[in-house]
């Protein structure tokens, strides 16, 4: 700072701005708070505040604060000089204002370990009960007038000033009135008040003296406001705020009436932040700054570590497993385009001429990856049609091509104009069977291949055999011409035309929710059966014969559903009632199998595991169905063994009449899966019964302790009554005389410590059957509450 010389009590203001610019340039500022205000360090006795928050009533506090605190308890820095210039940065109507005050050097309390300074909270409470003997006269807010800033009045703080107490009531009455609540500061001095005691704005010197700064929010309020404020201040520091407001109150002494106004004033933070009125009524702890731990308290220490690894594992366990299925999904469609030659078509020729010829050239042009595989074969092996859509049928291919027989000859006669051009039937040259019932998309796919090795196999044709069809071709008749032009069109022969819209869902979401739909029910089924403790009330061969029915009637209407809403929107779909009928018991069998697979799931996985298993089984079923294997690399074909592919091609066959042969490995499938995952459920509701039992055990142990204590108490009382019975009585009455030689024998009456009258016993009795009954009333609230249920995975009792 030697270039420019400056005196903080005499230099212009424009010179001290252009020195606090310059500091800050050069060596930054040592405490940021946005848009509010920064700290400029200018010498080592001189430090500035400055910003669009930095108000004239706070330099005034600060001031009053310094010359009315006792030094020896609370050091306040002195003010030297303040004053506002306009900024562009500041909203309108406000200035940026320059605070010139002693610079103190120090560390704050924020970054003490006050485990090792246990005298630092003892000491600051003391500070309260100082300031709350310092009086400045009877109008609340900053010294001198202002807007009260701080926590109890939202970010902009308050939007009037405040000439009295009355006045300042009626400020806080309006804002306690949602509260539908009133308060009244009469009668309670106005004291000085920091209200923003945070460990951030106390500074420990290396002397050991205490420094209070920051002093924006201060003002001259009742001394029970600095106490109430504390634990909104800064919740993580819950520790050194608690202990501190109840030190604080200790040492203050606060009466009956101060703590009543305290609660209310407690309501005030939330109606400033805009949502608290709401938040304070529906969740009135949320808020309470009470118990709240800081993240530096000890007591966190011991989980800290426990908790980071769980979020840490957890965090590599899921995107692993969901990286791992997106690769899944991506791999099983990754370059579909060039395995398209494994989707096989047959050929045969019934014609033998140029047509056929044109064909066999177009598909050498047009064979690769990308394209199908034609196979051609011999008429002599299918002379009839039958044979050849039997072998579509039978999906030994994809589709299958032939030319019609004396195709070429007819066409040559066409041709020639006249009768034979007029009658061209140009339908009977080249058609193809297929199936688009069987993956429709797909089978699309090959019907538009089919369709451009047509289009190929006519230019061919053309090209071959144009030029001399030119020559003899009457261009005076236009069938001739025509036929020219377009010698064919390729005719399809469809299985079962499977147009509709909802035929793109049949294999993705109808699957996916049949499946959610099972398990989000078995995890109700699973929720009230712990809730009512039926596992260790009721034997499990009964529980396994009551939850195999409910999954089959579940099933059973759900499986129904799903069949009518198909069928509901099938849109012109030539299917009938046989095929509904067929539909609905295979996805019968279908939704059961996974009823019992998530129930195998949830006895046997950990409950965090059990909805990541049943992501993954969803991917898995789903992508073994999503395109067909000839698509997919051959790795995926292990999903054969998988039930939604079992049940995808049954429903195909069902749907093309037996145009997709499946049952011979499909119905094995699921009922491999029906039978093993039945047997796994049903071990699995003996182990749930295992440990039901044990934890109804340890319920009707503790039940017998209440009961053994009822009694133990019940015996004491009726102990202490005898023995104050017996003191009543007259000594000679507890004695009995015995008889020879005169000589008086005292023969003590032994009593037991039993009930022995009639009113004992019936006071026992209520006693134990209030026990009884509350016992009995607590478990019946704990079964009922939110009986409805809702998916519960676990086995809810401790099986170790």
């Amino acid at each position: 700072m030697e270039a420019i010389t400056w005196d903080v009590h005499t230099s212009s203001e424009e010179l001290l701005v252009e020195v606090c610019k310059k500091a800050e340039k050069e060596h930054g500022n040592y405490y940021n708070y946005g848009r509010g205000y920064v700290m400029v360090k200018l010498s080592d006795d001189i430090a500035v505040k400055t910003g669009c928050m930095v108000y004239p009533s706070e330099a005034r506090t600060q001031e009053f604060a310094n010359q009315n605190a006792d030094p020896s308890i609370v050091h306040i820095p002195k003010v030297y000089r303040f004053f506002e210039i306009d900024d562009p940065h500041c909203l309108s109507g406000s200035k940026k204002g320059y605070l010139f005050m002693e610079y103190v050097y120090g560390r704050t309390l924020a970054d003490l370990n006050h485990e090792i300074r246990p005298d630092i909270i003892p000491r600051m409470a003391r500070i309260i009960a100082h300031l709350g003997q310092i009086q400045g006269g009877q109008v609340p807010g900053p010294i001198g007038g202002g807007l009260a800033q701080g926590y109890f009045y939202g970010d902009d703080g308050a939007d009037v000033n405040f000439a009295s107490v009355p006045g300042f009531n009626s400020y806080l009455n309006k804002r306690l009135a949602i509260y539908k609540k009133t308060i009244d500061l009469r009668g309670h001095p106005l004291v000085l008040c920091h209200m923003d005691l945070v460990p951030q704005n106390v500074i420990l010197k290396d002397d050991d003296t205490l420094v209070l700064v920051h002093w924006n929010d201060a003002g001259l309020y009742p001394r029970f406001f600095e106490v109430e404020v504390l634990p909104y201040l800064n919740p993580q520091f819950g520790c050194f705020d608690i202990t501190l407001q109840e030190d604080a109150t200790t040492l203050l002494g606060l009466t009956e009436e101060e703590k009543r106004l305290m609660a209310l004033m407690g309501l005030l933070p939330l109606y400033a932040s805009g949502y608290g009125h709401l938040s304070m009524k529906l969740y009135p702890q949320a808020r309470q700054p009470k118990r709240r731990l800081s993240s530096t308290n000890p007591t966190l220490r011991d989980i800290r570590l426990q908790l980071f690894k769980a979020i840490v594992a957890n965090f590599i366990i899921l995107q692993v497993l969901f990286f791992s299925l997106f690769c899944y999904i991506f791999g099983s469609l990754y370059q579909e385009g060039r395995h398209t030659h494994n989707l096989t078509v047959a050929f045969v020729d019934y014609d033998g001429g140029a047509i056929g010829a044109a064909v066999r050239d177009a598909y050498k042009q047009l064979q690769g990856d990308n394209f199908l595989e034609i196979i051609e074969l011999s008429p002599q092996q299918y002379p009839e049609l039958s044979a050849l859509e039997s072998k579509v049928c039978r999906i030994d291919f994809w589709a299958a091509l032939y030319i019609s027989p004396n195709a070429s000859n007819r066409l040559a006669e066409g041709l020639t104009g006249g009768i034979a051009s007029s009658s061209y039937n140009r339908s009977d040259v080249l058609s193809f069977i297929w199936n688009e019932a069987r993956y429709s998309t797909t089978a699309d796919s090959v019907a538009a291949k089919l369709q451009d090795l047509s289009e190929a196999a006519r230019i061919t044709y053309s090209i071959t055999n144009g030029a001399a069809a030119l020559q003899t071709l009457p261009a005076e008749d236009t069938f001739a011409v025509s036929v020219f032009s377009n010698p064919w069109q390729l005719v399809s022969v469809n299985l079962q035309p499977t147009t509709q819209g909802s035929r793109l869902i049949y294999n993705t979401l109808v699957i996916i929710l049949v499946l959610l739909q099972e398990f989000f029910y078995l995890g109700i089924i699973n929720g009230l059966y712990a809730r009512f403790k039926i596992y260790g009330r009721i034997p499990p061969r009964r529980i396994v014969t009551v939850r195999l029915i409910i999954s089959i009637l579940y099933t059973f209407v759900g499986s129904l559903c799903t069949t009518g809403v198909i069928w509901v929107f099938r849109a012109g779909w030539n299917v009938n009632g046989v095929q509904f009928v067929l539909t609905w018991m295979s996805l019968w069998l279908f939704a059961h199998l996974n009823f019992l697979t998530f129930d195998v799931f949830s006895v046997w996985l950990p409950p965090s595991v059990v909805p990541m298993a049943l992501v993954t089984w969803l991917m898995l079923n789903i992508t073994s169905i999503l395109l067909p294997f000839a698509l997919s690399p051959r790795f995926y074909r292990w999903a054969y063994a998988l039930p939604t592919h079992a049940v995808y091609n049954l429903l195909v066959d069902i749907w093309s009449r037996g145009c997709n042969p499946a049952l011979h490995y499909a119905l094995p499938v699921m009922f491999a899966f029906e039978l093993s995952s039945l047997i796994l459920s049903t071990i699995g509701v003996y182990r749930r019964s295992h440990y039901g039992f044990i934890d109804l055990e340890k319920e009707e142990k503790a039940f017998q302790v209440k009961i053994a204590e009822s009694l133990a108490t019940a015996r004491e009382e009726s102990e202490e009554a005898e023995g104050r019975e017996m003191q009543r009585r007259e000594p000679g009455e507890e004695e009995a005389a015995g008889g020879g030689e005169g000589v008086g024998v005292i023969v003590p009456i032994h009593r037991r410590g039993t009930i022995i009258t009639l009113a004992d016993r019936e006071e026992v009795a209520e006693r134990i059957w209030r026990e009884t009954t509350q016992l009995r009333q607590e478990r019946s609230r704990t079964e009922a509450d939110d009986n409805f249920g809702g998916p519960c995975f676990e086995l809810t009792f401790n099986n170790k």
